[in-house]
């Protein structure tokens, strides 16, 4: 598995998700896209990605510092998110309409970045990297194909051996 095609994959499918979203058309629940996003998604790059690329990579200080505040926007985003799903709750229409283009546009920036600064960084190979095949399954593989647009065939491949 190559887990950075599978990230570049995700985060194809979440410019996706914010122009349906920005055309008005919701198929995926904000609530469980935020989840993830947050338990998902950054969690592979903090905990399985970001740290080998800093292995790989161990004299380059600045991009160290860099994989770092990247690391750091997570947190944001998870705050920033969070309220939202707060606000959907008790239908505060204002700060959604507020805050959901903040939302979008945070995000977007971040995944950029990582793809311009971090990813090409990698130089793991193919090789299954640990954790990432649990995450999905505990993020449940019906879900996370309903979110990514992935058919079931091409998940199957990524999560094998």
């Amino acid at each position: 598995m190559n887990v950075i095609e599978l990230l570049l994959y995700e985060h194809s499918a979440l410019r996706v998700i914010r122009n349906e979203w920005e055309s008005g058309y919701q198929r995926v629940k904000f609530e469980r896209l935020n989840d993830f996003v947050i338990n998902h998604h950054a969690k592979v790059e903090d905990e399985y990605v970001f740290p080998k690329i800093k292995s790989f990579n161990s004299e380059d200080k600045s991009l160290i510092k860099e994989i770092d505040r990247i690391s750091a926007d997570h947190k944001l985003i998870q705050t920033l998110g969070t309220n939202l799903v707060n606000w959907i709750n008790v239908n505060d229409v204002n700060m959604i309409k507020r805050r959901m283009p903040l939302y979008w546009k945070i995000l977007s920036e971040h995944n950029i970045e990582e793809e311009r600064t971090v990813f090409w960084r990698w130089k793991g190979g193919l090789e299954n990297v640990d954790g990432i095949v649990e995450s999905i399954k505990a993020f449940g593989k019906e879900e996370y194909i309903k979110i990514t647009g992935i058919s079931s065939l091409m998940l199957e491949m990524y999560l094998k051996p």
